[in-house]
């Protein structure tokens, strides 16, 4: 894979964000996440309530805010090199941003693949990368083991990223 290519079409388009997205989900799916994401990555949740930073996301906050309508906790997530954000919003959606300048290497993209595939086992859903805010725009998919790359977008990288995961 020309790792070149792939991070100009991927990430230095506008420079803006990437969105990951899990759709559909519940608390109980966030919760699975939220376990998977403390036992195996560096973790900075920041609470509002206590004004303070962890290392471990704390559901019971969360759940908390959304029954109160209240979206202020975030974490960021170490994934190697990547940092992906998530902001609790709702309940119904798993959304992580992704800075694109994380992305200096082939290495860093594949770290982003197995972390898409993993969530997406672990919850049995698709997982997509899209460009911020776009949800419907997908560019990745990874359901499980299998990654689906928009032809139009990533045109002859297919092939090659389904040995990563």
């Amino acid at each position: 894979m020309n790792w070149e290519i792939t991070r100009s079409i991927l990430f230095e388009a506008d420079e803006s964000l990437c969105d990951l997205y899990v759709h559909d989900t519940s608390r109980e799916d966030w919760n699975k996440w939220g376990e998977f994401v403390n036992n195996n990555y560096e973790v900075r949740f920041y609470d509002p309530e206590n004004d303070k930073s962890e290392d471990k996301i704390n559901l019971q906050t969360i759940s908390s805010q959304w029954d109160n309508s209240e979206y202020k906790s975030t974490v960021r997530v170490f994934i190697g090199p990547i940092q992906i954000n998530a902001h609790f919003f709702g309940e119904d959606e798993i959304e992580n941003d992704l800075e694109p300048n994380d992305f200096h290497s082939l290495e860093a993209f594949n770290e982003l693949m197995k972390y898409m595939g993993k969530v997406s086992t672990l919850l049995n859903k698709e997982v997509v990368l899209t460009p911020e805010n776009l949800r419907s725009y997908t560019l990745i998919s990874v359901r499980g083991n299998s990654i689906t790359i928009d032809p139009q977008n990533l045109l002859g990288v297919k092939e090659q990223l389904t040995q990563v995961i």
